[in-house]
């Protein structure tokens, strides 16, 4: 295992309008390393907040036993928590292209990275899904509990949906299943394919690492870096 190395990225003034960060992971050095981007779920204030002093340190480990398991040694991983504004708020949109383009990636050893995959898990799907939709170097979405995935579709003004993979898991007790299933029957309509697999368990992010849904997502990610759509 290549060693890592950790930086929190603060953004004060935010154009989320709230003082943001993420966590950004350096695993090797290669000099074009892709760059894995997972987006949260909502969370409470004061929960981001404490965040904001501590690192994601269980889903760190969960992908590192992916990078073991595909055998990727250069990478670049950025954890973003889920902003503390939601899809009502005014130019939601524009705020979180200029929060993640212009603000966080700008902040980091890589800014620019060739190609990107994304993980959006519950509210962070939605977010992970705005932004493939518009972005060509994204190559591949992959959510877990996933909400507003066909807003974000119907709302996109590039509409990029060809050439990028798919993966979307919903557990069977998850209340907002239903937003995978429309998602994957909108994408049908487009002439897209996205494999959606099902399994037991509720919507917390815990249930899908129980299942083995969220390192099998992190693996499907890893495992496709190497290889374009």
């Amino acid at each position: 295992m290549k060693s890592r190395i950790h930086q929190k990225v603060v953004v004060e003034r935010s154009a989320v309008d709230h003082e943001a960060f993420a966590d950004f992971y350096q695993f090797g050095d290669a000099p074009a390393r892709p760059l894995l981007v997972y987006f949260g779920g909502a969370i409470s204030s004061s929960v981001y907040h404490s965040r904001r002093e501590t690192e994601p340190s269980s889903l760190v480990e969960l992908f590192e036993a992916a990078l073991r398991a595909t055998g990727v040694e250069s990478v670049d991983m950025l954890v973003v928590p889920c902003p503390l504004i939601g899809r009502s708020y005014p130019d939601f949109r524009s705020r979180v292209f200029r929060f993640v383009i212009e603000e966080l990636l700008s902040r980091t050893p890589n800014p620019e990275p060739e190609a990107l995959v994304f993980f959006g898990n519950s509210a962070g799907a939605h977010i992970a899904a705005v932004l493939a939709f518009e972005l060509e170097r994204v190559r591949a979405l992959a959510t877990t509990a996933a909400v507003g995935l066909v807003e974000a579709a119907d709302e996109s003004e590039r509409r990029l949906f060809a050439g990028k993979r798919y993966l979307s898991f919903a557990n069977l007790d998850d209340p907002c299943v239903d937003h995978t299933i429309r998602f994957w029957e909108a994408m049908i309509m487009r002439g897209i394919a996205v494999d959606v697999i099902e399994r037991a368990g509720g919507h917390a992010f815990e249930d899908y690492v129980a299942n083995g849904a969220a390192l099998e997502a992190f693996n499907w990610l890893l495992g496709g870096l190497s290889v374009k759509a």
